[in-house]
């Protein structure tokens, strides 16, 4: 007897439904998976991509919960959502959906960032950026900046500067809407090149890597110089940072945190970060 997979979708739903206004999300998101071993029994594996997103949808939002009510619970659920949306990205690139992809992708990275796991996160921030870095530049660029905050908190520095070292040409050759000319920078853009200089300048100096960090000085003085003539980068903000970053290399701490103090009113909560941890220790 031929299996009727359409009914048993149909039946499933309806019992998925009940389930949810019950408030049991776990096993309405099993009446999902199951509804998309249904689809892709029917060779309609788009719908089956749906059911599966759903499914992961309903754990992440449910293990969100838990964490809620107990930031030290066990995450009982991040692997099987981990999972129902991986398996709806695998359908949505098989057939060319990496919009679809690239935003499973993205939402996964943010509910890990939100349960403590930034280094998984910072991946999945990745993965969601070269899937649309050509078709959409700027929401990539704003998923490598995420990427870059994560591996920070998850201390892998050497990652953080390698995701600097991809998003600077893309913030360099991203479409400027405020000119209306492909490949052309907005102010806006030239000031994102030099946060991204500078955060790699800091990030050599977390590592102890100060002729490499003054070589990203020299670089990001040229850019200032050159673009943001009107900045203070270049006349105030560098000849600080240049000092400080001296004063670490030869464990200054008492002129370094002077000089940190300083520069804490001139850049970003990043670099703030990054500066506190390039303080030598005690």
């Amino acid at each position: 007897k031929k299996v009727d997979y359409s009914g048993a979708a149909t039946e499933l739903m309806e019992l998925g439904n009940v389930l949810r206004r019950e408030g049991n999300a776990p096993y309405a998101a099993l009446c999902c998976t199951a509804i998309a071993h249904c689809h892709r029994a029917m060779d309609t594996q788009l719908k089956a991509a749906h059911y599966e997103s759903e499914a992961g949808q309903l754990l992440w939002i449910e293990e969100l919960d838990l964490a809620h009510l107990d930031k030290d619970a066990f995450h009982e659920f991040v692997s099987e959502a981990t999972n129902c949306y991986l398996c709806a990205i695998t359908i949505y690139l098989q057939h060319g959906r990496f919009g679809l992809a690239s935003t499973l992708y993205a939402e996964m990275a943010s509910h890990l960032l939100t349960l403590g796991q930034p280094g998984d996160a910072g991946v999945y921030f990745e993965k969601a950026a070269q899937l649309i870095e050509q078709q959409a530049p700027n929401v990539a660029a704003g998923m490598i900046q995420q990427s870059v905050q994560c591996r920070v908190a998850s201390e892998d520095y050497s990652g953080a500067i390698e995701a600097l070292s991809w998003l600077l040409p893309v913030l360099q050759h991203r479409p400027s809407k405020a000119l209306g000319a492909r490949g052309m920078e907005s102010e806006v853009g030239r000031n994102a090149v030099a946060e991204c200089l500078l955060a790699q300048a800091l990030l050599r100096g977390v590592l102890r890597e100060f002729r490499d960090a003054a070589e990203l000085l020299a670089a990001l003085q040229k850019h200032a110089a050159q673009s943001l003539p009107s900045s203070d980068i270049h006349t105030v903000v560098l000849p600080i940072l240049a000092a400080f970053l001296e004063a670490c290399q030869h464990s200054n701490r008492e002129d370094a945190i002077l000089l940190q103090e300083e520069l804490t009113e001139m850049v970003t909560p990043l670099h703030n970060n990054l500066l506190l941890l390039c303080l030598p220790d005690l």
